[in-house]
Protein backbone atom coordinates (compact mmCIF):
# COMPACT_ATOMS: atom_id res chain seq x y z
CA UNK A 1 0.00 0.00 0.00
CA UNK A 2 1.56 3.07 -0.74
CA UNK A 3 1.77 5.52 1.85
CA UNK A 4 -0.62 8.21 2.41
CA UNK A 5 0.69 11.85 2.27
CA UNK A 6 -0.33 14.74 4.79
CA UNK A 7 0.22 17.52 2.28
CA UNK A 8 1.73 20.64 4.65
CA UNK A 9 4.14 21.82 2.16
CA UNK A 10 5.22 25.10 3.24
CA UNK A 11 7.45 26.65 1.54
CA UNK A 12 10.88 28.03 3.14
CA UNK A 13 13.79 28.57 2.34
CA UNK A 14 16.73 26.03 3.45
CA UNK A 15 20.29 25.12 2.37
CA UNK A 16 21.00 21.54 2.17
CA UNK A 17 24.22 19.59 2.01
CA UNK A 18 25.01 16.36 0.81
CA UNK A 19 27.82 14.22 2.04
CA UNK A 20 29.76 14.94 -1.06
CA UNK A 21 29.61 18.41 -0.32
CA UNK A 22 26.95 19.43 -3.15
CA UNK A 23 24.83 22.56 -1.95
CA UNK A 24 21.47 24.04 -3.18
CA UNK A 25 19.11 26.37 -2.27
CA UNK A 26 15.30 26.46 -2.35
CA UNK A 27 13.46 23.42 -1.50
CA UNK A 28 9.78 23.15 0.35
CA UNK A 29 9.47 20.82 3.16
CA UNK A 30 6.73 18.81 3.79
CA UNK A 31 5.40 16.07 6.01
CA UNK A 32 3.94 12.59 5.41
CA UNK A 33 2.84 9.96 7.63
CA UNK A 34 3.09 6.19 6.01
CA UNK A 35 0.76 3.25 7.63
CA UNK A 36 2.81 3.27 11.14
CA UNK A 37 2.43 6.55 11.61
CA UNK A 38 6.23 7.31 11.18
CA UNK A 39 6.93 11.42 10.52
CA UNK A 40 9.06 12.16 7.52
CA UNK A 41 9.97 15.39 5.72
CA UNK A 42 9.89 14.88 2.15
CA UNK A 43 12.31 17.39 0.39
CA UNK A 44 11.15 18.01 -2.86
CA UNK A 45 13.73 19.49 -5.52
CA UNK A 46 13.51 23.34 -7.27
CA UNK A 47 17.21 22.95 -8.38
CA UNK A 48 19.51 20.34 -10.09
CA UNK A 49 19.97 17.67 -6.99
CA UNK A 50 21.06 15.00 -9.47
CA UNK A 51 24.28 14.55 -6.44
CA UNK A 52 21.76 13.34 -3.69
CA UNK A 53 21.77 9.66 -3.56
CA UNK A 54 19.84 7.52 -1.50
CA UNK A 55 22.01 7.24 1.45
CA UNK A 56 23.18 10.46 1.90
CA UNK A 57 23.78 12.92 5.01
CA UNK A 58 22.18 15.98 4.51
CA UNK A 59 21.26 18.99 6.38
CA UNK A 60 18.36 21.37 5.96
CA UNK A 61 18.49 24.47 7.36
CA UNK A 62 15.00 26.41 7.75
CA UNK A 63 14.36 30.23 7.85
CA UNK A 64 13.64 30.20 11.30
CA UNK A 65 17.11 28.64 12.11
CA UNK A 66 16.26 25.25 12.61
CA UNK A 67 19.24 22.66 11.54
CA UNK A 68 17.73 18.98 10.73
CA UNK A 69 20.32 16.48 10.21
CA UNK A 70 19.71 13.01 8.65
CA UNK A 71 19.33 10.91 5.82
CA UNK A 72 17.94 10.16 2.47
CA UNK A 73 15.94 7.31 2.75
CA UNK A 74 14.01 7.03 -0.30
CA UNK A 75 13.30 9.19 -3.58
CA UNK A 76 10.38 9.56 -5.65
CA UNK A 77 11.06 11.22 -9.38
CA UNK A 78 11.67 14.31 -8.40
CA UNK A 79 11.31 13.77 -4.14
CA UNK A 80 13.77 13.06 -1.70
CA UNK A 81 11.85 11.68 1.50
CA UNK A 82 14.50 12.52 4.33
CA UNK A 83 14.05 11.24 7.34
CA UNK A 84 16.27 13.36 10.63
CA UNK A 85 18.85 11.16 12.60
CA UNK A 86 15.96 11.61 15.62
CA UNK A 87 13.52 9.53 13.32
CA UNK A 88 15.38 7.05 11.57
CA UNK A 89 16.01 6.07 15.06
CA UNK A 90 12.99 5.81 15.91
CA UNK A 91 12.15 4.11 12.95
CA UNK A 92 14.86 1.62 13.71
CA UNK A 93 13.29 1.31 17.30
CA UNK A 94 9.58 0.45 16.17
CA UNK A 95 10.66 -1.71 13.56
CA UNK A 96 13.19 -3.73 16.11
CA UNK A 97 10.66 -3.97 18.81
CA UNK A 98 8.42 -5.61 16.31
CA UNK A 99 10.87 -7.98 15.29
CA UNK A 100 11.65 -8.90 18.71
CA UNK A 101 8.27 -9.42 19.63
CA UNK A 102 7.88 -11.92 16.90
CA UNK A 103 11.55 -14.24 17.41
CA UNK A 104 10.08 -14.27 20.86
CA UNK A 105 6.84 -15.56 19.59
CA UNK A 106 8.90 -18.19 17.52
CA UNK A 107 10.18 -19.31 20.66
CA UNK A 108 8.97 -23.00 21.80
CA UNK A 109 5.93 -22.84 23.92
CA UNK A 110 6.61 -24.29 27.90
CA UNK A 111 4.02 -26.81 29.27
CA UNK A 112 3.24 -25.69 32.61
CA UNK A 113 1.78 -27.35 36.00
CA UNK A 114 -1.45 -26.03 36.87
CA UNK A 115 -0.38 -23.93 39.83
CA UNK A 116 -1.99 -23.09 43.06
CA UNK A 117 -2.81 -19.82 44.78
CA UNK A 118 -5.25 -17.91 47.28
CA UNK A 119 -7.37 -15.33 45.65
CA UNK A 120 -10.11 -13.02 46.69
CA UNK A 121 -11.29 -14.04 49.94
CA UNK A 122 -8.85 -16.58 50.88
CA UNK A 123 -10.15 -18.55 47.76
CA UNK A 124 -7.74 -20.89 46.46
CA UNK A 125 -8.09 -20.86 42.69
CA UNK A 126 -5.61 -22.94 40.00
CA UNK A 127 -3.89 -20.90 37.32
CA UNK A 128 -6.60 -22.90 34.69
CA UNK A 129 -8.81 -20.41 37.02
CA UNK A 130 -6.89 -17.30 36.36
CA UNK A 131 -8.01 -17.46 32.55
CA UNK A 132 -11.52 -16.76 33.26
CA UNK A 133 -13.34 -17.29 30.22
CA UNK A 134 -10.46 -16.64 28.14
CA UNK A 135 -8.08 -18.77 26.58
CA UNK A 136 -5.21 -16.21 26.37
CA UNK A 137 -3.85 -15.26 29.89
CA UNK A 138 -1.26 -12.29 30.99
CA UNK A 139 0.44 -13.32 34.53
CA UNK A 140 2.14 -9.58 36.23
CA UNK A 141 4.90 -11.13 38.33
CA UNK A 142 4.47 -7.97 41.13
CA UNK A 143 7.15 -7.74 44.13
CA UNK A 144 4.54 -6.68 46.43
CA UNK A 145 3.01 -3.92 48.50
CA UNK A 146 6.76 -2.63 49.76
CA UNK A 147 8.46 -2.14 46.17
CA UNK A 148 7.30 1.35 44.81
CA UNK A 149 8.50 0.35 41.48
CA UNK A 150 6.31 -2.53 41.47
CA UNK A 151 3.35 -0.34 42.16
CA UNK A 152 4.22 2.34 39.65
CA UNK A 153 4.08 -0.08 36.98
CA UNK A 154 0.57 -1.58 38.48
CA UNK A 155 -0.47 2.19 38.96
CA UNK A 156 0.00 1.93 34.99
CA UNK A 157 -1.73 -1.75 34.42
CA UNK A 158 -4.48 -0.37 36.53
CA UNK A 159 -5.71 2.41 33.94
CA UNK A 160 -5.37 -0.12 31.21
CA UNK A 161 -7.45 -3.44 32.88
CA UNK A 162 -10.74 -3.27 31.01
CA UNK A 163 -8.61 -3.44 27.85
CA UNK A 164 -6.64 -6.23 28.93
CA UNK A 165 -9.38 -8.40 29.86
CA UNK A 166 -11.40 -7.96 26.90
CA UNK A 167 -8.65 -9.57 24.83
CA UNK A 168 -7.48 -11.87 27.82
CA UNK A 169 -7.41 -12.75 31.22
CA UNK A 170 -5.46 -10.57 33.28
CA UNK A 171 -3.64 -11.14 37.28
CA UNK A 172 -1.23 -9.67 39.00
CA UNK A 173 0.57 -12.26 41.24
CA UNK A 174 2.57 -11.28 44.14
CA UNK A 175 3.83 -12.88 47.03
CA UNK A 176 1.77 -10.57 49.80
CA UNK A 177 -1.13 -12.66 51.74
CA UNK A 178 -4.41 -12.44 50.29
CA UNK A 179 -5.27 -9.77 52.85
CA UNK A 180 -2.29 -7.61 52.25
CA UNK A 181 -3.38 -7.66 49.06
CA UNK A 182 -6.93 -6.75 48.79
CA UNK A 183 -6.28 -4.12 51.60
CA UNK A 184 -3.13 -2.75 49.30
CA UNK A 185 -5.69 -3.05 46.56
CA UNK A 186 -8.15 -1.10 47.96
CA UNK A 187 -5.71 2.29 48.70
CA UNK A 188 -4.26 2.11 45.54
CA UNK A 189 -7.89 2.07 43.41
CA UNK A 190 -7.08 -1.19 41.46
CA UNK A 191 -9.39 -2.86 39.80
CA UNK A 192 -7.75 -5.57 38.37
CA UNK A 193 -7.48 -9.28 39.66
CA UNK A 194 -5.04 -10.46 42.04
CA UNK A 195 -3.52 -13.95 43.25
CA UNK A 196 -1.11 -14.81 46.08
CA UNK A 197 1.52 -17.14 45.19
CA UNK A 198 2.71 -17.45 48.75
CA UNK A 199 4.61 -20.41 48.27
CA UNK A 200 6.88 -18.81 45.63
CA UNK A 201 6.68 -22.13 43.32
CA UNK A 202 4.95 -20.75 40.80
CA UNK A 203 6.93 -17.52 40.23
CA UNK A 204 10.02 -19.55 41.02
CA UNK A 205 9.37 -22.22 38.07
CA UNK A 206 8.53 -19.15 35.79
CA UNK A 207 11.96 -17.85 36.58
CA UNK A 208 11.01 -14.30 38.35
CA UNK A 209 12.39 -16.21 42.46
CA UNK A 210 16.08 -16.34 42.19
CA UNK A 211 18.12 -18.66 44.45
CA UNK A 212 18.79 -15.97 46.85
CA UNK A 213 14.23 -15.77 47.13
CA UNK A 214 14.76 -12.46 45.53
CA UNK A 215 11.40 -11.60 43.32
CA UNK A 216 11.93 -10.06 39.98
CA UNK A 217 9.07 -7.54 38.50
CA UNK A 218 8.02 -8.89 34.73
CA UNK A 219 5.12 -10.66 33.22
CA UNK A 220 4.31 -14.20 31.49
CA UNK A 221 1.36 -14.94 28.88
CA UNK A 222 -0.45 -18.25 29.11
CA UNK A 223 -2.51 -20.16 26.50
CA UNK A 224 -4.71 -23.01 27.66
CA UNK A 225 -5.53 -24.96 24.68
CA UNK A 226 -8.76 -27.01 24.05
CA UNK A 227 -7.51 -30.63 26.02
CA UNK A 228 -6.93 -27.79 29.08
CA UNK A 229 -3.73 -28.00 28.40
CA UNK A 230 -1.61 -24.84 29.68
CA UNK A 231 1.51 -23.34 28.43
CA UNK A 232 3.87 -20.55 28.58
CA UNK A 233 4.55 -18.71 25.23
CA UNK A 234 6.15 -15.29 26.26
CA UNK A 235 7.72 -13.94 29.17
CA UNK A 236 9.87 -10.16 29.91
CA UNK A 237 11.60 -8.62 32.59
CA UNK A 238 10.20 -5.36 33.89
CA UNK A 239 12.37 -2.27 34.65
CA UNK A 240 13.14 1.24 34.25
CA UNK A 241 13.08 2.93 30.61
CA UNK A 242 11.35 -0.66 29.22
CA UNK A 243 8.29 -0.82 27.19
CA UNK A 244 5.73 -1.16 29.64
CA UNK A 245 5.82 1.89 31.92
CA UNK A 246 5.64 5.48 30.08
CA UNK A 247 6.47 7.82 32.54
CA UNK A 248 10.18 7.37 32.08
CA UNK A 249 10.08 7.74 28.27
CA UNK A 250 7.82 10.76 28.91
CA UNK A 251 10.64 11.97 32.12
CA UNK A 252 13.60 11.40 29.32
CA UNK A 253 12.07 14.79 27.26
CA UNK A 254 12.83 16.84 29.97
CA UNK A 255 15.31 19.36 30.18
CA UNK A 256 16.91 17.49 32.98
CA UNK A 257 15.72 13.90 31.77
CA UNK A 258 14.64 11.33 34.68
CA UNK A 259 17.35 13.20 36.87
CA UNK A 260 17.29 11.87 40.20
CA UNK A 261 13.41 10.89 40.41
CA UNK A 262 12.48 7.99 41.98
CA UNK A 263 8.92 6.36 42.42
CA UNK A 264 7.02 6.41 45.99
CA UNK A 265 4.14 5.12 47.06
CA UNK A 266 2.93 9.57 47.54
CA UNK A 267 4.04 12.77 46.67
CA UNK A 268 3.70 15.92 48.11
CA UNK A 269 3.34 14.88 51.75
CA UNK A 270 4.10 16.91 55.03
Amino acid sequence: MKPTRIVLCILLIVTAFSSTGCTAIGYKIGTRLDERMTKYYEVETRYELSKFKVGSSIKIKTFDGHLLTGTIIDMEYDSYIFMSAQQLIEGNLYNQAKELAELKRQLPAEDVNDYSFVGKGGNQSSLSDLFGDKSDLIIVHNMGKTSPYCTLWADGFNGLTHHFEDRAGFVVVSPDAHDVQSEFAKSRNWSFKMASDGSGDFTRDMGFLNKDNYWLPGYSTFVKKGDGKIQRVGQAFLGPGDLYCSAWHMFDLLEGGVGDWQPKFGYGEG
